[in-house]
């Protein structure tokens, strides 16, 4: 019998577009490639997709592709050409990496995977760590949910963030080195020096590229990220922090059908941040760690 192709869709300008086409043509994967400005024209609509690629920079593509059952790749795409080449053959290495695994190789991170009923963005800046750590001790119990962590820190320290620890025993926190999987009670922190790829079943890995904005890690870009994962369900809570980062792409997570919530101005050591994402109009809950706490142990129940 005749091994299926991977089937992937491409929604990107024609040049770096059909340079990544040859480039997974000649790995074995099917290619359907469109180059509108919708991301979707002469794609027969009969067609299932296993995953798309798209420009990250073009928003309404995505408010499209998310409502589909595929991986979505959102890719930075390289403006000048003679980038194009060694962009491609980033790309097939991104691709390989996330479709070219079998989650059944791993039977007891995909049977945890299976558990998790949604997956959580906690993110902050100064004052955020004692924040989650309020918010984490505040659970009486573990949570169908897994958690990623997000804060900003210099990439240079970046193994002192090793030191966190919950203060109870219902919650695993670990260092996102090269790669982990997700399951209920874990909180996987995401490093400074490196983005995070999601991939299918709940992995993680570490991408060779380091975070594209100011912030260490950049939770705007993370955001994009978040909202293009495959994913049950998903939720970010923006904590205490200096300055606005967070609040970007809040409209992009609202329209992926993320929850978003935010600690109240109040209770942060630092208002910056949550006052920032509510003043986008978008957050949907506001409260201290511990009423945020129980309100998404509700959701659980």
């Amino acid at each position: 019998m005749t091994e299926q192709k991977v089937s992937l869709g491409l929604a990107l300008p024609r040049a770096p577009g059909e340079a990544l086409q040859r480039e997974l043509l000649r790995a074995g994967y099917e290619v359907h490639i469109s180059l509108d400005s919708l991301g979707l024209a002469g794609i027969p609509p009969e067609v299932s997709l296993d995953a798309w690629i798209f420009d990250a920079s073009a928003e309404h593509m995505f408010a499209t592709l998310h409502r589909g059952k595929g991986v979505l790749f959102p890719a930075r795409v390289p403006q000048l050409e003679q980038h194009v080449a060694a962009w491609s053959a980033a790309m097939l290495q991104e691709v390989d990496g996330v479709l070219g695994r079998i989650p059944e190789r791993r039977p007891a991170a995909y049977a945890a995977w299976k558990n998790v009923q949604a997956v959580w963005l906690l993110a902050g800046s100064a004052g955020a760590s004692a924040a989650v750590q309020r918010f984490l001790s505040s659970f009486r119990k573990t949570p169908p949910v897994a958690f990623l962590y997000a804060q900003h820190y210099d990439p240079v320290r970046q193994e002192q963030l090793e030191q966190l620890t919950a203060s109870n025993e219902l919650f695993h926190m670990e260092l996102i080195h090269r790669s982990c999987w997700l399951s209920p009670g874990r909180v996987a922190i995401v490093p400074p020096r490196q983005r995070i790829l999601f991939g299918p079943c709940g992995e993680l890995r570490c991408d060779r590229d380091g975070w594209s904005g100011s912030h260490t890690p950049d939770i705007d870009e993370l955001e994009i990220l978040f909202a293009a994962a495959p994913l049950p369900a998903s939720g970010i809570i923006l904590f205490s922090g200096m300055g606005s980062d967070g609040s970007g792409n809040l409209d992009v997570l609202d329209s992926s059908g993320t929850r978003i919530w935010a600690q109240d101005i109040d209770s942060a050591i630092c208002r910056g941040i949550p006052q920032s994402a509510m003043a986008t109009g978008r957050v949907h809950r506001s409260g201290t760690p511990e009423a945020l706490a129980l309100a998404l142990s509700q959701l659980y129940v």
